[in-house]
């Protein structure tokens, strides 16, 4: 009972989403959500009889069991984080049953029909090409703040139909309702290189292929246009004592933003293969790290060869973070997993697959 009053206390200010599962099958709905917590590493505790809550990085998710049905309670201190949360639960559950996700329905703070609380409207301000291989897109927005803590990356939503953009909304059963047919988005994921809440105003490098979308549209749009963004996302800057950075020019821009952010306290060491020798002049490594460029001519294997090489300190808390082509995060997460790191001490995302077998 002390536990389950500590719980409550430490919740009382947040927001809350509930939903009522009417089922006889109530114990299989509730192994579903354990099964999706230990999914993602998490676990649910008993806080009483027939009550169970999981702490995650966006909220707490309660589980209370009674006769022929269940209670799902979402809580978290922000919107964003919340809606962010009960889209997440609602897809995860269509995954494993689609009758079960559409039946949902949702009660509390967030209404179906609007636009979600991580959505926001931004003016395109400027597109400035900064090197050979990035733009830089600057917009404008209001109520930035859980953008500028709550996580590094964004999805940023780009309309067919520029001259009459439809943007998401919060369907029946509380998960997001994407516009579809000639209303289609372009949902691609960037890092937030820079934000200022206070003036409303973001930056987003657009690292540019050939035949890219986000890259052509980069290159031509004006300001003024609107876009969207979604999030935020993606995890946030690593806390440790020893961080290690490593990733291609894909994996650049959030690189850098992380060297920006490092503690005075915090030895950090960046391995970075860049696409051009002009991207060196976009981030310098700060008084406590290191960053060792990989020139373009050298092949993309060099990239994992000399991350691979990198001694693991015993001693003090680590933090490996890489990103790049698919096949190499998996390699990398493999071999740094082998040395003794946990899942809490290492990021490795694939940002792009190759079409040929790099490894």
């Amino acid at each position: 009972m002390m536990q389950q009053q500590i719980i409550t206390q430490k919740h009382h200010s947040d927001t809350v989403s509930e939903a009522i599962i009417k089922t006889p099958q109530s114990s299989a709905v509730r192994d579903l959500f354990f099964n999706l917590a230990k999914d993602h590493d998490l676990g649910f505790v008993k806080t009483s009889t027939d009550q169970y809550i999981c702490a995650t990085p966006l909220g707490a998710i309660e589980i209370s069991m009674e006769t022929a049905r269940i209670t799902i309670r979402l809580r978290s201190p922000t919107q964003e984080n919340l809606y962010t949360l009960q889209d997440s639960v609602t897809q995860h559950i269509a995954h494993k049953s689609e009758p079960l996700a559409a039946s949902l329905q949702w009660t509390g703070s967030i209404k179906k029909g609007d636009t979600p609380p991580n959505f926001r409207l931004m003016t395109v301000v400027s597109s400035k090409r900064i090197s050979s291989s990035y733009y830089r897109i600057r917009l404008h927005g209001d109520a930035l703040a859980s953008f500028a803590q709550d996580g590094l990356h964004v999805r940023l939503l780009l309309p067919n139909n520029p001259s009459d953009p439809k943007w998401p909304k919060i369907g029946s059963n509380g998960q997001t309702k994407w516009p579809t047919g000639k209303d289609t988005l372009h949902k691609p994921v960037y890092t937030i290189r820079w934000i200022d809440p206070q003036s409303g105003l973001l930056d987003i490098d657009i690292f540019i292929h050939d035949g890219g979308r986000t890259s052509i549209w980069a290159a031509s749009v004006e300001p003024y246009k609107k876009v969207g963004i979604m999030g935020p996302g993606g995890g946030w800057h690593p806390n440790a004592d020893w961080i290690l950075l490593a990733g291609d020019a894909t994996a650049l821009p959030a690189i850098a933003r992380i060297l920006e952010n490092t503690t005075k306290e915090t030895q950090v060491t960046a391995i970075i293969k860049a696409s051009s020798k002009e991207d060196e002049t976009l981030t310098i490594a700060p008084d406590n790290g290191s960053i060792t460029w990989i020139s373009i001519i050298q092949p993309e294997t060099e990239l994992l060869k000399r991350v691979n090489s990198i001694s693991i300190p015993k001693n003090k808390t680590r933090y490996v973070w890489f990103a790049g082509e698919k096949s190499m995060a998996q390699a990398v997460r493999q071999h740094f997993t082998s040395q003794g790191l946990s899942k809490q001490e290492l990021y490795s995302a694939g940002y792009w697959k190759s079409k040929i077998p790099l490894l």
